[in-house]
Parts: structure tokens; C-alpha cells; sequence
């Protein structure tokens, strides 16, 4: 009987370095240390996956701030009974309305001749500093759902998605005045924050005509449509598409948060474009936008030209926020087979923020790299960044990156032994 065992993942290793001024006359150059390491291990059906970073700052010569987060780190057993694939531990979501991360279970499957894919998951939610200490209780922070897709005929696929989520936040202690208005202490625990969401989604796409594609959000809890979107795109001729987009959003608001107390409007956003292929390797697009609020309108218009070795972008924006007018350049160019690549970006954009008084800023920033990949399990990554505006005269960063790939299998033969 054959056993074979395969490690493999990536390790990289980068650094960010910028100058802080605290005074006029007086600065700092801080330094932002990343490690991370994504990692795979599988024996037969059983695999363990992990991705994780670690952090440190440097000020002065003194590292602070050390920290580690774990995106994900998950036992995976595929093909269970045959029937499907098994998830347990810190999972990543990615099933409709249902996306996150999760401390729990998910599985994952395909039926009727693999046309159909199903999923679900369930576990405790992971806080933004994807810690689970002081996470509170797994009745008051879980998420649950799942979602069941597939090919309904050789042009058609659609969807539909579930999901129950909850959130409780941290009780605190607040100032509060009484009627005569003296001040006492108050214990203060937030409500639960609830989301209940069901999606659907379509797409039927013809290879010689084009593709429309649909999705619509339900949030049960407040009946309403959360996300409305509508995408069109139709090959008129050989070289020429012609695209359309038509987007509603309402706030994702919580109920009794802080953000409840601040005006917010629904979104509804109409885009139409259109994508000229000049050769194989380049081609130029136009698209022009308008979005609506409840009481005002914005608009926005891009172009540009987008080939192999770099593209120029070109935007406009004009709306309740204020304008905005910029250009950017971007350039790449592989030596000696890509071992060697050297990258350099350039951009200028100007804006205006509403009011009578408002003047007119500008912005100039600039890009300097190179890649260098002397064999194919390492490359180096260096980058100068520059900016300039009314604010920072002179602002001049550098990050540097190194990435190693590796990859092992163990194999061990073992013959069963007669008996005697």
C-alpha cells in the first residue's frame, strides 16, 4: 500500500517604510514589519489549510504593536461518505448573501452529475480582530445559511442563497444625567444585531451574443430589498461590446447603532459603456455613469486604453461630494524571460469640494518598481511611492517584499506481513 503526504503553501516576508513628522522641524521614520504564511498539508482525503499574518511596528529603533491574526486555519475531509466535502475550524465563507468568517462548519457538494452545487455552514462569528476571546456567547454571535446553485441547462445558471446572522456587542459603562441633572453611572448593553437575508441570482450567457446577469438581496427583517443588480453586455460586432449596469443599494445600517443616528440614502446607479478590442493584446473602453440619492445626483465618466505592457486611465466625477478630474499612467515591461520586471506608475488628479469657498486642490503621486524572480519558487518585490499635495509637500515611501513558495510530498511503502 502506497502513503504519500504533501506540504506545500508560501512564505512572504515584507517591510513598509515612511517618514512621520510630529512637529515642523521634527519627524520619524516609521517601519511596518508583515510575515505571512499560507499553508497547506494533505494526507489521502484529509487536508489542513491555514492563513495567517503576523505584524510589528518600529519607532525610534522600538518595536510595538505585535500582533498575529489567523484568517483561516480548517480541517477539510473531502468527499465524506461520498457525498460531500467537510469543513471544521476558523472557514472562510463565500455562498451568496453569506460571506464572513466563521468558527465552525461548513459542508460542500455536487449532485445530479455535478450540474449542482450545494453548501452550507454554521458556526460563531469572528470579530474584526479575528479573535475569539471576549466574543460573547454562541447564541448571540452565530451565522448560518447556505446556498444551492447550477446550471438549469448548457446557457442558464441561477442561484439561491441563505443567511441568519448575529452580533452582540461588548456591554460598557456611560456618563448619563438624571432629571435634576447630576451626573451617575450607567451599565450599558447594546441590543442584538440581527441580519435575516435571502439572494437570488441568474445568469444566462450566449457565447455569440453576450451575457446578462441578475441578483437581488430580500432582508426579511425590515422587508425591503437590500441589493438590486442588473448586468448586460451584447457583442454588436466582432471587436465592439457594448455593456450596461443598473445597481440598487439601501444602507446596511444596524438598528440602535451609532451610524443609525446619521442620515443615510439608498443608492440606485445606471452605467453604460462601451469595449473596443484594437488587436489581441489591446483595447480601449468608455463608460459613463449616473448615481441617485434621494435628493441629489452624481455623475461619473472613464476611459482609457488597456494593453499588455500597461494602460491610461482617464475619470471625471461630479456630484454632491464635490468633482474630482484625473489621469493615470501605468506601465510594465518583462526582461529576460520575466525574470527580471520593471513597474513605474504615475497619476494627477484635481478636485473640489462643494460650497462657495471651496478651491480647487491638486494631487501628484508616483510609482517605481521592480520584480525579480531569479527562479520560480522566489521573488523580490521593491517599490518607491511619491506624493505631493496641499497637504504633504514631500511624501516618499518604500516597501519591499520577498515571497518563497514551497512544495514536498513524502511517500512511504508499506507491505503487509504474511501471519504465520
Amino acid at each position: 500500500m502506497l502513503y504519500a503526504q504533501k506540504i506545500s503553501g508560501r512564505l512572504s516576508t515584507s517591510a513598509y517604510a515612511w517618514e512621520k513628522y510630529d512637529t515642523a522641524n521634527q519627524s520619524d521614520i516609521l517601519v511596518r514589519m508583515v510575515q505571512t504564511l499560507q499553508l497547506e498539508a494533505a494526507h489521502g482525503p484529509l487536508s489542513f489549510r491555514t492563513y495567517l499574518t503576523g505584524a510589528a511596528g518600529s519607532a525610534g529603533g522600538i518595536f510595538t504593536d505585535g500582533r498575529v491574526r489567523v484568517y483561516n486555519a480548517f480541517l477539510r475531509w473531502n468527499n465524506l461518505a461520498g457525498v460531500a466535502d467537510v469543513n471544521v475550524g476558523r472557514i472562510p465563507v463565500f455562498a451568496g448573501v453569506g460571506i464572513g468568517t466563521v468558527d465552525g462548519l461548513m459542508f460542500e457538494g455536487k449532485t445530479l452529475q455535478k450540474k449542482l452545487t450545494f453548501k452550507g455552514f454554521g458556526g460563531m462569528n469572528v470579530n474584526s480582530a479575528l479573535q475569539t476571546k471576549d466574543n460573547g456567547k454562541l447564541r448571540d454571535n452565530f451565522s448560518a445559511g447556505g446556498q444551492i446553485a447550477g446550471w438549469l441547462t448548457a446557457k442558464l445558471r441561477a442561484g439561491i442563497s441563505y443567511l441568519n446572522r448575529q452580533h452582540s456587542s461588548e456591554s460598557y459603562y456611560a456618563i448619563r444625567a438624571d432629571s435634576f441633572y447630576n451626573p451617575y453611572t450607567l451599565l450599558v448593553n447594546p441590543p442584538l444585531r440581527r441580519e435575516h437575508l435571502l439572494g437570488f441570482d441568474i445568469l444566462y450567457d450566449e457565447s455569440t451574443f453576450g451575457s446578462i446577469y441578475g441578483r437581488l438581496d430580500y432582508d426579511f427583517l425590515h422587508k425591503r430589498a437590500l441589493r438590486g443588480e442588473i448586468n448586460v453586455r451584447a457583442d454588436v460586432m466582432e471587436n465592439l461590446s457594448v455593456t450596461g449596469t443598473v445597481i440598487h443599494r439601501e444602507p446596511r445600517v444596524f438598528y440602535r447603532t451609532i451610524f443609525s443616528r446619521l442620515n443615510s440614502e439608498s443608492v440606485r446607479e445606471y452605467e453604460g459603456g462601451l469595449e473596443y478590442e484594437l488587436c489581441p493584446w489591446a483595447s480601449t473602453f468608455g463608460r459613463f455613469a449616473v448615481v441617485q440619492y434621494d435628493d441629489d445626483d452624481g455623475k461619473r465618466l472613464t476611459a482609457g486604453v488597456s494593453t499588455k505592457y500597461g494602460s491610461i486611465t482617464a475619470a471625471w466625477t461630479d456630484g454632491a461630494v464635490g468633482s474630482l478630474a484625473s489621469i493615470s499612467v501605468d506601465g510594465i515591461y518583462p526582461i529576460a524571460g520575466r525574470v527580471v520586471v520593471p513597474t513605474a506608475g504615475f497619476s494627477y488628479s484635481a478636485y473640489e469640494y462643494p460650497g462657495p469657498s471651496s478651491q480647487q486642490e491638486d494631487a501628484v503621486s508616483g510609482i517605481l518598481g521592480l520584480v525579480v524572480r531569479p527562479m520560480q519558487m522566489l521573488s523580490v518585490d521593491l517599490q518607491i511611492q511619491w506624493l505631493n499635495n496641499r497637504i504633504y509637500s514631500h511624501d516618499v515611501r518604500a516597501f519591499g517584499k520577498m515571497s518563497y513558495w514551497f512544495s514536498h510530498t513524502f511517500t512511504k511503502h508499506q507491505q503487509k506481513e504474511g501471519v504465520e
